[in-house]
C-alpha cells in the first residue's frame, strides 16, 4: 500500500510503543503512513522506541506540577528521528519515587482524577515551543485517543481551535456510559467535569471511531457526529501446532476482578480431572504483581502462575495449549465498567489457531462478539461453566469448528492492512471536513 502523505498529529496519553497492547494497536492503525506525515504529543514519562512516527513532543505530569507549584518555565520536550531508541526493553523512565506516584495514581480515585486535571488546567503547558513544534509540522487532522482525563480532551480541543484542525476521537474502551458511583459526590464531580470536556472537544470532532458495534451504537445517542466501528488488527498469524498439551491457558491483565472468573475455571478444571482420572491445568501468564490477587492464583484453585512472558513466547504457549481463554467478571461494577469495551487481545487470540473459550456475562460486547459470530466455545452463567468446559476439552469436532469460524472473523474484521486502510479512510475523510470549514469560512468573509 502506498504511504499516505496526510499530516497526522496522535494525542494520547501514552508514547507509541510495540510493547504495549494499546502501543501497538496505533501502529498497526499508522503502518502505511510515511513517518514524516505523523507527529505524537504525549504526556507520560516515555522516550520514543517506535520509528513508525518520526517526531515526538513530550509534556509530563512532572512539568505541570513544577510549573504550577515552583513556577518553573514549562517547555515540554521535542524528540526527532534521531532521539528514537528501538533497543530499549521498556519506554518507560520513571523510576524510584515518580515511579511509585505513577503507580498509585493509576488507582484512578476521584481525588486523584480532581487533583490531575487541576493542575493540568492551571499549569501553561500551552508553550512557546509546543506551538513552534506544532506549526512547524503542519498537521491536517488530529487522531485523539480518548481518555477519562479531562485535561487531555480540554488539550485536544485548544490545539484544534487554534491550528484549525479537524479532530477524529478514537475510543477504544467506553469512558462515558455507567461512569459514576450513585454513591460518591465526588465520583459525579469527576463525571460532569470529564463529559464538559468531552462535549466541547466533539464540537471540533468530524468523526468518532469505537471498537466494537456496540459501542458504537450506544455512541450514537451520545455524539451527533460520524460513528464508525474500527476492530483492533492482529499482529501475526498463530504458530502451528500438531500436538497440543492439555493445557488450558490466560495470558493478559488481570484488572476488573477477572482472577474471579480464572479462579472458577481452575476450580472445575480440578472436578473434571478428578472425574476423568487425567489431569488438565490452567496456566495463567501476566505481569501481575498485586498480592490480594496473585492469593487466589494457586493449585488449590487449580492454577499455575507463571508472571510474565515476551511476544514471541506468548504464540508458542497459545500454540501448544489445547484452550486460550477469554474472561471477564460477573461483577455488578465491573460488568458496567467492561460492557462496551473489546480487549485488544482478542485480535490475535481469533487468528492464533487454538480454540477460544470465553467465560462471562453474555451482556458483555467481547463475550456478545465472540458467541454471536461462534469463534469460541461460550459459558456464560457459573451453571453451566463445567458442562461447556468439558465439551471444549472432549469434543475435536467442536474445536476444530470454532477454530475455522474464529479465523474467518479474524479475516473479516481484524486484517491489519485492511484496519489500517478504513482508518485512513475515516481520517481521510476529517481532513475534507477542514476544506470544508475553510471554504466556508472564506465565503463569509466575502
Amino acid at each position: 500500500m502506498q504511504k499516505s502523505n496526510t499530516r497526522v498529529l496522535i494525542i494520547g496519553h501514552n508514547v507509541l510503543d510495540e510493547r504495549t497492547a494499546f502501543g501497538k494497536t496505533l501502529i498497526s492503525f499508522f503502518k502505511d503512513w510515511g513517518k514524516d506525515s505523523l507527529a505524537e504529543l504525549y504526556f507520560h514519562s516515555e522516550v520514543p522506541t517506535s520509528k513508525v512516527c518520526g517526531n515526538y513532543f513530550r509534556i509530563t505530569d512532572t512539568d505541570v506540577f513544577n510549573n504550577v507549584v515552583k513556577r518553573c518555565k514549562l517547555t515540554g520536550k521535542s524528540f526527532g528521528i534521531a532521539d528514537i531508541d528501538a533497543t530499549r526493553t521498556t519506554s518507560r523512565t520513571d523510576t524510584g519515587i515518580k515511579n511509585k506516584i505513577y503507580s498509585f495514581g493509576r488507582k484512578r480515585s476521584s481525588l486523584i482524577f480532581i487533583a490531575r486535571n487541576f493542575i493540568w488546567k492551571h499549569s501553561r503547558w500551552f508553550s512557546d515551543e509546543l506551538k513552534k513544534w506544532i506549526a512547524d509540522f503542519k498537521p491536517e487532522v488530529i487522531f485523539f485517543a480518548a481518555g477519562d482525563y479531562a485535561f487531555a480532551y480540554d488539550i485536544t480541543y485548544k490545539i484544534a481551535e487554534e491550528f484549525n484542525i479537524p479532530v477524529v476521537m478514537y475510543c477504544c474502551d467506553d469512558y462515558y456510559i455507567n461512569r459514576v458511583n450513585p454513591r460518591s459526590l465526588l465520583s459525579k464531580t469527576v463525571y460532569k467535569r470529564l463529559m464538559k470536556s468531552v462535549n466541547r472537544c466533539a464540537e471540533k470532532t468530524s468523526a468518532v471511531i469505537t471498537i466494537c458495534d456496540k459501542m458504537a451504537e450506544a455512541y450514537k445517542k451520545l455524539f451527533d457526529k460520524p460513528i464508525y466501528t474500527v476492530y483492533t488488527g492482529y499482529s501475526a498469524a498463530g504458530v502451528s501446532c500438531d500436538n497440543k498439551t492439555k493445557s488450558v491457558v490466560y495470558l493478559g491483565n488481570l484488572g476488573f476482578n477477572r482472577y474471579e472468573p480464572l479462579t472458577e475455571i481452575g476450580r472445575a478444571l480440578k472436578t473434571i480431572s478428578a472425574e476423568r482420572g487425567e489431569e488438565y491445568t490452567l496456566d495463567v501468564y501476566s505481569s501481575e504483581n498485586r498480592r490480594k490477587v496473585l492469593k487466589h492464583l494457586n493449585l488449590k484453585n487449580g492454577i499455575v502462575f507463571h508472571g510474565a512472558v515476551g511476544a514471541d513466547e506468548v504464540k508458542k504457549i497459545i500454540a501448544d495449549g489445547l484452550l486460550v481463554l477469554h474472561v471477564e467478571s460477573f461483577r455488578k461494577k465491573n460488568v458496567y465498567k467492561v460492557a462496551y469495551s473489546m480487549s485488544t487481545k482478542i485480535a490475535d487470540i481469533l487468528a492464533a489457531g487454538t480454540c477460544i473459550f470465553a467465560y462471562g456475562p453474555k451482556n458483555i460486547a467481547s463475550i456478545e462478539y465472540l458467541a454471536e459470530n461462534s469463534a469460541a466455545i461460550t459459558a456464560t452463567d457459573k451453571t453451566d461453566l463445567k458442562e461447556r468446559l468439558e465439551s471444549a476439552l472432549f469434543s475435536e469436532e467442536l474445536r476444530e469448528r470454532t477454530i475455522e469460524n474464529a479465523k474467518a472473523l479474524a479475516e473479516k474484521n481484524h486484517n491489519a492492512d485492511m484496519v489500517s486502510q478504513k482508518i485512513e479512510e475515516i481520517i481521510l475523510l476529517g481532513k475534507i471536513d477542514r476544506v470544508k470549514y475553510e471554504n466556508f469560512t472564506n465565503q463569509r468573509s466575502v
